[in-house]
C-alpha cells in the first residue's frame, strides 16, 4: 500500500508540467492572436486570390500517355472556366481595381489580338531544328515572345511553352506542384521529337525559373531519365539561387490553413495591373522553386557522364549582376563552375560604370565582375561593361578558358542615359516590346508597363513605387538575341 508520504513528491512533479503545459497554450494562443490581427493589416482577399479552377494540369493524375496536344486541349477548357468563373462573374462590377480581370481593359490579356498567356506552337515545316522556350515564375509565355517570333523566321520550330499554375489567376500557385512543371516540359521535349524526327536537335531557352526546368531536364537527360536530349541550352537570368528566407516559406503557408490566417499563404498581394505577369505571389509558390533548385544542386555536385551516356549540353547564360529575384552569382558557383569543360558560355551584364552612378549604389557590385576576369573557368566569360568610367560606350571583355588574357571588343552599344544596371525583369525584353519596353512602339489598346511615369504626391499610391519603376527591358536585347540565334545554329549543327 502507498504511503502519504510517497505520493507527495509526485504531485509536485506533475506541477511544474502542468504550469509549462499552460505557459505553451497561453503563447500560441497569443501568437495565434497576433496573426489573425495582422490579417487586417493586409488588403484583402479578391475573387482571383480565392478561386480554384478545376482544370489545370496536374502531374499526379494525368494520364502515362498524356501528350502536349492533350495538355493544350486540357488548358482550352481551363481559360473557358477562366472566362466564365472570373470574367464573367466580375463583369463590371468592380471597376477599374479589377485590372488585367476587366473584360475590354487596357491591362486585360483578353482584349488583345493573341493571348500569350497560353502556350504557343509556331511550327515550321522545313524547321533545321526545335526550341522550347520557358518562362519564369508567375509569368507567361509572353516573355519569350519576341524570342518566339525571331526562332520561327529563323526557320525554327518554337514551343513556348505555359507552365501550370500560370497565365490564368494568381491563385492558381496555391496549389501548383514543381513536378507538375517538370511533366509538362518533358511532354513539350516529346513532342518536337515527333514533329521533327530522331535526328532534328531539339534546344531549350529558359527564363528565371524556366531556367531552372531546363537545367532539370538536361541533368535527366544525362542519365536516361529523359528520352530526348538537350543539344543546348540558353538560360537568362536562371534561378539557380534565391533568398534564403525562401526556405521558410512553407511555415506561413501551413499557417493559412488555420481559420481566419488565410492571407498568410501569400507573400504579397497587390492590384492585378500585369496583363502578363501575376502581380500577387503565393507561398508555396516560393516553396515549389526552393525546393527544385536544392534538388538540382545537389544533382548537379553529383553529375558525372555515365559511361556511354551524354555530356551535358553547351550551355550560355545571360545575368545581370544587378538581380534582386534571383542570386546571379549562383549561375557560376552552382553550375558552370562544377561542369566539365566544355561549350560554356557565361555573358555578365555589368552595372552603368560611369563616374556619375558610382554615388549611387549601397553596396560595391564591381567586385564579383572583377575578380571573375581575372580567374580561367572552364567556361568562357564575357563581360558587358563601359569602355570606361567617363564613357557610356558599352565592350565586351572576354577571357576564354585555358586563357591567360582578356580581350577587349568594342560595339555599338551605349548605356542609355537614364538606366544605371539592368535587372531581373529586364533580360528577356527587347526596348520595342509593346507592354514592357520603353514606349517608342506603344501600341493603341495595350497597356505599356516599362515606362510608367510615376510622379505625384508621396503615399498615395497603392503599389511599391520601387516597383514600378524597375526596368522591365533590356537596351542591349539586339545583340543577346543574335548571340542566342548564333548558339542555336552552332548547336544545330553539331
Amino acid at each position: 500500500m502507498e504511503t502519504p508520504t510517497d505520493s507527495a513528491p509526485a504531485k509536485k512533479r506533475q506541477i511544474p508540467y502542468l504550469r509549462i503545459s499552460v505557459g505553451v497554450a497561453i503563447t500560441l494562443l497569443l501568437i495565434y492572436a497576433g496573426l489573425w490581427l495582422y490579417q487586417f493589416t493586409l488588403p484583402s482577399l479578391s475573387l482571383w486570390h480565392n478561386t480554384t479552377l478545376s482544370y489545370e494540369f496536374d502531374a499526379d493524375s494525368a494520364p502515362a500517355d498524356m501528350t502536349l496536344a492533350d495538355y493544350q486541349e486540357l488548358e482550352g477548357r481551363l481559360f473557358r472556366e477562366l472566362t466564365s468563373r472570373i470574367y464573367d462573374r466580375l463583369g463590371e462590377t468592380e471597376g477599374a481595381g479589377q485590372g488585367r480581370f476587366k473584360a475590354g481593359s487596357t491591362m486585360a490579356p483578353t482584349a488583345y489580338p493573341d493571348n500569350w498567356n497560353r502556350t504557343h506552337e509556331l511550327p515550321q515545316p522545313e524547321a533545321r531544328a526545335g526550341v522550347l522556350l520557358l518562362h519564369g515564375l508567375s509569368d507567361s509565355p509572353y516573355t519569350m515572345r519576341g524570342l518566339a517570333e525571331r526562332l520561327s523566321k529563323e526557320q525554327l520550330w518554337v514551343v513556348a511553352l505555359r507552365l501550370p499554375g500560370h497565365g490564368t489567376t494568381p491563385s492558381s500557385l496555391l496549389q501548383v506542384e514543381h513536378e507538375d512543371w517538370q511533366k509538362v516540359v518533358a511532354l513539350a521535349m516529346q513532342h518536337l521529337r515527333t514533329q521533327l524526327g530522331a535526328d532534328a536537335s531539339i534546344y531549350m531557352v529558359g527564363y528565371s525559373n524556366g531556367g531552372l526546368l531546363a537545367v532539370d531536364y538536361a541533368l535527366a537527360a544525362m542519365v536516361g531519365d529523359q528520352p530526348v536530349v538537350p543539344a543546348g541550352l540558353t538560360l537568362l537570368a536562371p534561378a539557380l539561387g534565391v533568398t534564403p528566407a525562401a526556405g521558410y516559406a512553407w511555415l506561413p503557408n501551413q499557417l493559412s490553413g488555420l481559420p481566419g490566417l488565410q492571407k498568410l499563404a501569400w507573400q504579397s498581394l497587390l492590384p492585378p495591373y500585369d496583363p502578363y505577369k501575376y502581380s500577387s505571389f503565393t507561398m508555396n509558390a516560393a516553396t515549389q522553386i526552393h525546393d527544385l533548385i536544392d534538388d538540382v544542386k545537389q544533382r548537379i555536385r553529383k553529375q558525372q557522364t555515365p559511361a556511354g551516356g551524354v555530356p551535358f549540353p553547351p550551355t550560355q547564360v545571360f545575368a545581370s549582376i544587378a538581380d534582386a529575384t534571383v542570386d546571379s552569382t549562383a549561375s557560376v558557383t552552382a553550375l558552370l563552375e562544377r561542369l566539365n569543360p566544355g561549350r560554356h558560355h557565361l555573358y555578365l551584364y555589368d552595372i552603368n560604370r560611369s563616374a556619375w552612378s558610382e554615388l549611387l549604389f549601397d553596396r560595391d557590385f564591381r567586385q564579383f565582375p572583377d575578380d571573375l576576369l581575372k580567374r580561367n573557368h572552364p567556361f568562357d566569360v564575357t563581360l558587358v561593361t563601359n569602355a570606361d568610367v567617363d564613357s557610356r560606350d558599352v565592350v565586351l571583355q572576354t577571357r576564354f578558358q585555358g586563357s591567360d588574357e582578356v580581350t577587349t571588343e568594342a560595339t555599338d552599344l551605349k548605356w542609355p542615359l537614364e538606366i544605371y544596371s539592368l535587372s531581373h525583369t529586364a533580360v528577356p525584353f527587347a526596348p520595342g516590346d509593346p507592354i514592357y519596353g520603353d514606349g517608342s512602339q506603344r501600341q493603341a489598346g495595350m497597356v505599356n508597363l516599362g515606362r510608367i511615369p510615376a510622379r505625384g504626391e508621396s503615399a498615395l499610391l497603392n503599389n511599391d513605387l520601387a516597383r514600378l519603376q524597375r526596368l522591365r527591358y533590356n537596351p542591349f536585347y539586339q545583340w543577346q538575341e543574335d548571340a542566342i540565334v548564333q548558339a542555336i545554329e552552332a548547336a544545330s549543327t553539331r
